[in-house]
């Protein structure tokens, strides 16, 4: 016998209105527009926050790298009746930028001054060895960028000894996009300049202060404690290259920028202290910061003549 299924009624089937597609739209939409803004009002202050961190990062590392450098200014080994190889000048520098920073060291020039000359830029000397640099190939000490020191100076003590000496130039200049730049080079070889490569990016200022002694005389012909801090262009240094042996150390400042900006148009400037210390604003939405160090060359004594007078 066929059972006889009860028939189900045909179920309508509706599909959303034109009325709910665009209440659906209309609430997407304002989600959307919702995200945005939180995304927008949150996310510049992790960027400007991103850029401090490295802001800080980049101006510390770059200081530390520059102090280790500047803390060898001077260094020599010596013979055995206890005279250093290296006697020459190790500092030198410009309330400027150098004129050529592929000169020869004691023929150093800086560029005409200016009502207001930065950056500042600066040389030093020091006997390499593998011990205080980096060495390369085949244990070769290296210079500022990393490239080899030939054997090319003669020994001021014994004329038969020569010796690796690292004699290296710093200076800030704009990349080939236009970016502050602090850049370093130095000698290679005998009448050998190295090539010209970057430090560190975004360094916009950098100015010297020199600690210098007082002048030497019979009862001390060496002195050690410093008188003034001056800067390059000062008549306690100023032309006569035998006055920066009165030199035995630095205090140097850098102001360094974010690599792009954080700040919007419609916010208020962010102010900091440039290396003047003076406040500042900067105006184009870019994070700066000063920083500083003092080095002293502890491996330099001040040796002018009495009769030199300031």
């Amino acid at each position: 016998m066929r059972q006889k299924h009860p028939r189900r009624a045909p179920q309508r089937q509706e599909g959303a209105s034109l009325v709910e597609l665009l209440l659906g739209a209309a609430l997407g939409l304002t989600l959307v527009l919702l995200a945005v803004q939180v995304y927008v009002s949150t996310g510049q202050p992790v960027r400007r926050i991103a850029a401090q961190v490295q802001l800080y990062s980049d101006g510390a590392m770059t200081l530390q790298l520059l102090a280790q450098q500047l803390r060898l200014t001077g260094l020599s080994e010596l013979d055995d009746q206890g005279n250093p190889h290296f006697q020459g000048l190790a500092v030198r520098g410009c309330a400027g930028a150098f004129a050529d920073t592929s000169a020869a060291f004691d023929a150093l020039a800086c560029k005409a001054p200016t009502a207001d000359a930065r950056p500042h830029a600066f040389a030093i000397r020091h006997q390499a060895d593998a011990h205080v640099t980096v060495p390369v190939g085949a244990d070769q000490p290296s210079n500022c960028v990393l490239e080899g020191i030939a054997a090319w100076a003669t020994s001021s003590a014994d004329s038969a000894v020569r010796y690796p000496l690292a004699d290296q130039r710093y200076f800030i200049e704009p990349d080939e996009d236009g970016v502050p730049t602090l850049y370093c080079r130095g000698m290679r070889d005998a009448g050998v300049m190295g090539s010209k490569q970057a430090i560190a990016s975004q360094v916009e200022d950098m100015r010297v202060s020199y600690a210098v002694t007082k002048l030497p005389d019979a009862s001390e012909p060496q002195p050690v404690q410093v008188t003034a801090y001056v800067r390059a262009d000062d008549p306690a240094l100023g032309a006569a290259s035998e006055r920066w042996r009165r030199v035995i150390g630095m205090s140097l400042c850098i102001v360094v920028r974010s690599a792009s900006p954080v700040i919007g148009a419609q916010q208020p400037p962010e102010p900091y202290v440039d290396c003047d210390g003076q406040p500042q604003q900067a105006k184009d939405g870019r994070l700066r910061r000063s920083f500083r160090m003092t080095a002293f060359f502890h491996a330099l004594r001040p040796a002018l003549d009495a009769g030199t007078s300031s």
